[in-house]
């Protein structure tokens, strides 16, 4: 109702180009996209990562029911896959900034992805835990009291020394 006010159309045709909710408005002035068709939770920040930054985050090793061997996939979903040399994209969001939901969520350190908690309703966590590295960028969310960042684009180049304990979960 808001949008038709601020409309100048007549009273019989819709309004045929509402202007934006204030925080997308706001969040447009801080982001250099025009396209920006996600508002983040509180405490997310959008960012475009134009240069490669350099992240960490756990993966786990399942059998590939096909082939009989093991893929090295999300911890969250158990499905998205990751092999080496190889970028792996969000799993929506190619018109626009991927939602937080499809986002491939990594951190800048090792130190942060060892603490990665994740939710208990995760899918593999049970299966063999480890670390790997590489290039993240494209549109991406940060939550910098966690440190963790959901990207668009995650391409993993190798793998980290880690004798740690499997991830952790939320509320365990």
């Amino acid at each position: 109702m808001t949008h038709r006010r601020r409309c100048r159309a007549s009273s019989d045709d819709p309004c045929p180009n509402p202007p934006p909710p204030p925080q997308i408005s706001l969040l447009r002035q801080h982001v250099p996209s025009k396209d920006l068709t996600y508002l983040p939770p509180e405490g997310w920040e959008a960012v475009v990562l134009d240069t490669p930054m350099t992240v960490h985050k756990q993966v786990c090793a399942r059998r590939d029911s096909k082939t009989g061997g093991h893929r090295m996939v999300s911890v969250f979903d158990g499905e998205t896959r990751y092999r080496l040399g190889h970028t792996t994209r969000s799993a929506r969001g190619a018109a626009g900034w991927p939602p937080l939901d499809a986002a491939l969520y990594c951190y800048r350190t090792t130190e942060e992805a060892k603490a990665a908690r994740f939710p208990a309703s995760s899918v593999a966590t049970l299966a063999p835990v480890f670390m790997v590295h590489g290039k993240a960028w494209g549109r991406a969310f940060v939550h910098r009291a966690t440190g963790r960042w959901a990207v668009e684009f995650f391409k993993v180049l190798g793998f980290d020394v880690w004798s740690g304990a499997p991830a952790v979960l939320a509320g365990a």
